[in-house]
């Protein structure tokens, strides 16, 4: 699903490859414009960027380990460079939707306002059919609807498994089943501009959260990882135990 979208999107640059330079100076000049972000840091492109990266791949935010603690491995180190190369994988996602738009002429199609008529997903549509023509934007409605169905099914095991953990109440199952469905219904209806500032605002709760547990958990990542490359160093393949970094409430690896 991915591979594929990243194929066109890189075709679509090699057929204008005489614009690389100039969309890449639109982009870094967008992005340091230091006018701009002093004047107005929170509606910078640089920290839209970051809001929206963040939305995308969730590093940093603590939901992304409920599935890495599912995984079946013999070191947490693995497990956590596997987490890693997703965050390298979103970022070329990304970067391929941005550059769908930026070598096209779908961006520069603005109202009587001044502002662009096609923003968000109509806007990649656009772009996709001046590249494909009608197979463009049926391509592109697809993957959105395949990304978006692995992200609802991601998203709900986290939250169920996190729910399981806190009760086992049937109850408590089930209500929390009937605000899942009631909330992709909602997050379907409401405006665009709301619901980003919605996932804008429980994302840095979820974000500030985790932090604190991550400076909190510093030395013993540090202390993981170091085993990590001692055994890699000496030949073996890494295997952990808990017990003999003296590492406590991971009795499971043991």
């Amino acid at each position: 699903m991915a591979l594929a979208y990243v194929i066109l999107a890189v075709y679509a640059v090699l057929i204008n490859y005489e614009k690389i330079p100039s969309v890449l100076k639109m982009v870094f000049e967008s992005a340091f414009d230091f006018k701009a972000i002093f004047s107005g840091f929170a509606g910078s492109v640089l920290v839209i960027g970051i809001k929206r990266g963040l939305f995308s791949n969730e590093a940093g935010m603590g939901s992304a380990p409920n599935a890495a603690a599912s995984a079946i491995t013999s070191h947490p180190a693995k497990q956590g460079i596997i987490q890693s190369f997703a965050v390298l994988l979103d970022l070329i996602i990304c970067t391929s939707s941005a550059f769908l738009v930026l070598f096209s002429m779908a961006y520069l199609d603005l109202g009587s306002d001044g502002k662009p008529l096609l923003t968000a997903m109509p806007l990649v549509q656009e772009a996709m059919r001046e590249y494909y023509g009608e197979f463009g934007i049926h391509f592109i409605s697809i993957a959105i609807v395949l990304f978006a169905i692995t992200s609802l099914i991601g998203n709900y095991y986290y939250a169920q498994a996190n729910v399981k953990y806190l009760t086992n109440s049937k109850l408590a199952f089930n209500l929390f089943r009937i605000s899942a469905v009631l909330a992709v219904l909602i997050g379907s209806l409401i405006d665009l501009k709301l619901a980003w500032n919605l996932a804008d605002l429980t994302m840095a709760f979820m974000a500030t959260t985790n932090i604190i547990s991550l400076l909190l958990l510093g030395k013993i990542v540090s202390k993981v990882l170091e085993d990590f490359e001692k055994q890699r160093k000496d030949g073996l393949d890494p295997k952990f135990c808990a017990k003999k970094l003296g590492i406590k409430n991971a009795e499971c690896w043991d």
